[in-house]
This record gives C-alpha cells, sequence and structure tokens, in this order.
C-alpha cells in the first residue's frame, strides 16, 4: 500500500482519506460527491473542485486501490469499492492530511442529509433509497457528530431509529435512540430542546414495546425541558403534552390524559392552524381516548375531521392517512357498522402494504383488524 500511496497526487490522496470515512461497504459515488463538495466549503482553491475529485478518482482506480462495483441496472447509480485493509490504511493515512477535519465534517454532513431524509413513517421506497447508506450513517452517529452544527447532530442516530423501527429490528432501534440521547447531552446540555426531542423518541419506542415504567419519567423529563426553555405554548410542548397522554390512554389512565391532549390540540390550533397535520393527529388522538372510554358519538367526528384534513394536506396515499382511515374503521366496527367498517380497513390496508410493506408492524396490525371484522360481518348477516 505504500508503494502505491507514495507516487499519488495530493487530490487522490485527499480522496482517499474521504473514502477512509465511509464504513466497509459499497459507496455510491454520489455520496463521495457531496462530501467532497461539503469539506470544500465556501474555499476557492481548485484542489478541492470536480476536476480534482475526478483526477483522484482516476489515479486510485488506476493503482487499484478503488473498485468500481457494478451500476444499479435500474438507477444507473455508480457504486465504488474499497477493500476494507485499504480502507483501515486509507483512514490511517487521512490523520496526517491537512485536510481532514474538513473531509471528515464533509462526509459526516453528506450522510446527515440522508438521514434527513427519513421520514417518521418510513415507506418501502423511502426504505429502499436508504438501505444501502446506513452503515455510512452508522459510521456518522458512531464516531464523527462533534463535528456537526447543533441542528445536525442527532439526525443520523434518528434517521437509523426509524429505518430499524420500520423493519421492527428494536434493539437496533433502541441502540441508536440512546446514542442520539448520549450525543444530545454530552455535546448540547442536559436541558437543551434536542435533549428532550431525543428522552421523547427513546420513550416513544419504549411504549411501543409496552415498556411504560421506563417511558414515563423520559416523557415527564422532556415536558418539563420544554416548557422551561420553549415556553409552555410552543408546538413541541405541545407534542410532549400528547406523548404523555398517549402514555396514560395506553395504561387506562384516561382521567390523566384527557387534559394533556385537550391541551396539547388546543396550542397546537393556535400555533399551527386547524388545517395542520399535527393538528389532524392531536385529533385522532383525543378522538381515541373518547373511543377507549365508549364515547363514539364525540369520537367520530373528530376522527372524520381528522381524516380529512390528512386527505387534503398529505395526500389519499400517505401513510397518516391510512392511520386515520384504520382508527375510523375501528370505531365503525366497535358500533356494529361491520359493512362501512370492512371498506375503511381494507382502503387502510392497501395503502399501508404499498406505502409501509406487507410486514410493517402496522400493516400487520391492519391486516389482523381486517379479519376480525370480516369474521364479524359473516356472524352479522
Amino acid at each position: 500500500f505504500e508503494v502505491s500511496w507514495e507516487p499519488l497526487s495530493e487530490e487522490a490522496k485527499r480522496l482517499a482519506g474521504l473514502l477512509g470515512l465511509f464504513a466497509a461497504a459499497p459507496v455510491k459515488w454520489d455520496w463521495v460527491e457531496q462530501a467532497w463538495a461539503l469539506a470544500g466549503g465556501e474555499q476557492a482553491e481548485a484542489e478541492m473542485d470536480e476536476d480534482a475529485l475526478a483526477d483522484g478518482q482516476a489515479a486510485l482506480l488506476k493503482v487499484n486501490l478503488l473498485a468500481k462495483a457494478k451500476e444499479k441496472e435500474e438507477t444507473g447509480e455508480r457504486r465504488y469499492g474499497v477493500h476494507p485493509l485499504v480502507r483501515e490504511f486509507f483512514a490511517v493515512k487521512l490523520a496526517g492530511l491537512a485536510a481532514a477535519v474538513a473531509l471528515q465534517q464533509g462526509f459526516a454532513r453528506a450522510m446527515t442529509e440522508v438521514a434527513k431524509t427519513i421520514p417518521q413513517a418510513v415507506t418501502v421506497t423511502v426504505r429502499a433509497q436508504v438501505t444501502d447508506a446506513v452503515p455510512h450513517m452508522e459510521e456518522v452517529a458512531q464516531r464523527w457528530t462533534a463535528g456537526l452544527a447543533e441542528d445536525d447532530k442527532t439526525w443520523c442516530c434518528i434517521g437509523l431509529g426509524r429505518f430499524y423501527e420500520s423493519l421492527s429490528q428494536w434493539s437496533d432501534a433502541e441502540r441508536y435512540r440512546l446514542r442520539a440521547l448520549e450525543i444530545s447531552q454530552a455535546e448540547l446540555g442536559e436541558r437543551h430542546p434536542y435533549t428532550a426531542s431525543s428522552l421523547n423518541n427513546l420513550a416513544a419506542l419504549y411504549e411501543s414495546q409496552g415498556r411504560y415504567g421506563q417511558a414515563e419519567p423520559l416523557l415527564v423529563q422532556a415536558l418539563e425541558i420544554r416548557k422551561a426553555e420553549l415556553g409552555e405554548r410552543h408546538p413541541y410542548t405541545a407534542s410532549s403534552l400528547n406523548n404523555l397522554a398517549a402514555l396514560y390512554r395506553a395504561q387506562g389512565r384516561y382521567g390523566e390524559a384527557e387534559p394533556l391532549y385537550v391541551q396539547a390540540l388546543e396550542i397546537w390550533k393556535a400555533e399551527l392552524g386547524d388545517r395542520h397535520p399535527y393538528t389532524a393527529s392531536s385529533l385522532n388522538n383525543l378522538a381515541a381516548l373518547y373511543e377507549s372510554q365508549g364515547r363514539y358519538g364525540e369520537a367520530e367526528p373528530l376522527y372524520v375531521q381528522a381524516l380529512e384534513i390528512c386527505q387534503a394536506e398529505l395526500g389519499d396515499r400517505h401513510p397518516y392517512t391510512a392511520s386515520s382511515l384504520n382508527n375510523l374503521a375501528v370505531l365503525y366496527a366497535n358500533t356494529n357498522r361491520f359493512s362501512q367498517a370492512a371498506e375503511t380497513m381494507s382502503q387502510a390496508l392497501s395503502i399501508r402494504e404499498s406505502q409501509l410493506g406487507p410486514e410493517h408492524p402496522d400493516t400487520l396490525s391492519s391486516k389482523r383488524s381486517l379479519q376480525a371484522i370480516q369474521q364479524a360481518l359473516e356472524q352479522a348477516t
């Protein structure tokens, strides 16, 4: 490796150093180009321009320190590979480069931009787009957050948590929720709003697994931070109120949940508007609480309103629209309107299968609900 390294140009060595930051997995060249550009920042020097990158690529290919992988036929994306031993060699050499810090920041920022494309409801399409980036985002999450801006420090952890949760890989999701909290507390502080967000995200994962005892203190702590640092009327404070209410509802603590749901809804309406998707989510949650108590007449108009907002603002095929349909279908079933319930649940299932995938927990939930509704319909007729 040293024999091949010494004659390399400076641009080839800088590119090698950058490649040493990526995980031992195929690298899409678009990520390399973005990281290279971000590492250059506002510099006007030609040493970090596109020509320098192309020259460096050619030099590394020539001495077999970089291998071109197969292009994806459906997209034509270029992928490259670096042998694990060569990658380790590049990582060592990076430390001696003048541009080492800039390259680290460029790599971290490029993969953070990929992480930001992962929504809370991870669709099949999104999952296919980001799967190859996962090992590289993991490198950033574990090693390179210090050089990122305050807003970006936990984004790779957030994206990875969402990705793994969509696959029901709970231990992996928990690992990155915990890592996000660790980064927030160490790099931003115990009282920072992003620390509250990390607490909320970890609590949500615990709640989805029925680990209520672990979730509640995290939610209470997040709410207290947001009230103190952002204010009583901030939308993020409303989010914390909503999350704590959801936990209470799941435990059957309806009297404690209702005032929190009502307060969250009132804040979101006032701060974001009657037509905002968060307002729709809040309507759904309050309706679910009423339904849990058998207050169907109060729940139904809220579900209908939430569905109408989701369809208008997010579209007929959005996962949140599917959630609204699912909730309304369950209400119809609980009030013995099985024909309406079956039709509505079928719509929800169709959206979830196409957008989230057949094995997603939400899809499986709708499938089980539809089967139960169809059985009830058969018995009723």
